[in-house]
């Protein structure tokens, strides 16, 4: 909430305006259960039936009332999550400013920009940090074939990136799965093969399988998020919405 400031409290307002809209959006229902019930009482001489239009009345008035306090209810965390994205921002731009010129300039304008407008994102309605946070750079370590899917996505590309590690003054490789879906998985197949240096960013992501001898196995992937050239082979088109062979 810090990042909030005065707007915090329109945080608090979405929470207690989603409860009263939930609250509110049961009453209907009462009212159609008075109607159900009045009608069963009265058959078959349903001319006796005289709330019906008294309850049917109460019942829409209840629900346009329970959408116009969720319509509320989404302003208010809107407008939250607006002022904490700015202030992120504000606050980020101000600790760069206060590095070193070596720093920024090693480290790359477009990237920074990258991350003051998108990375902040991450950052939920109600003021939550996405922990799970995962970069890896190494060499794809696989074929890459594309494999059709029935959902929106298309397609799926599951892979494996050979990242190197140091240990105890040793260097150790491990071969991390990554799963990348739609698009994303179409530009890498497109703009990388087998043995090229790839970045990753993403999160982690964990299963389960029976194998053929009938034994669970679990499994850690990497759900490829974004990617990164290392190399000089492309750049970024923005007008292409792709990248170009430089």
């Amino acid at each position: 909430m810090e990042y909030a400031g005065k707007h915090k409290y329109f945080t608090y307002a979405s929470w207690a305006l989603a409860a009263l809209s939930a609250f509110v959006a049961l009453l209907p229902f009462i009212y159609i259960w008075k109607i159900v019930k009045e009608v069963l009482d009265v058959a078959p001489n349903f001319s006796e039936a005289v709330g019906l239009v008294k309850n049917g009345v109460m019942a829409m008035v209840f629900a346009i009332a329970a959408f116009l306090v969720y319509i509320g209810a989404l302003l208010c965390s809107h407008l939250a999550a607006f002022r904490v994205a700015t202030n992120m921002r504000i606050a980020t731009t101000e600790h760069i400013a206060k590095l070193p010129l070596g720093y920024v300039d090693s480290f790359g304008s477009g990237k920074l920009r990258k991350i003051i407008k998108t990375k902040i994102t991450m950052r939920d309605n109600a003021g939550g940090t996405n922990m799970n946070n995962v970069n890896i750079m190494g060499r794809i370590a696989t074929d890459l074939t594309l494999r059709p899917v029935r959902s929106s996505a298309g397609v799926v590309l599951n892979f494996k990136v050979a990242v190197d590690r140091y240990a105890g003054g040793n260097k150790f490789t491990d071969f991390i799965r990554c799963t990348a879906w739609g698009k994303t998985a179409e530009r890498i197949c497109n703009y990388f093969s087998k043995g090229n240096m790839i970045a990753i960013g993403g999160s982690l992501t964990t299963g389960d399988y029976v194998d053929r001898k009938g034994i669970r196995r679990n499994t850690t992937d990497v759900l490829v998020r974004e990617f990164y050239f290392t190399g000089d082979k492309y750049r970024r088109n923005d007008a292409l919405d792709g990248f170009e062979e430089i």
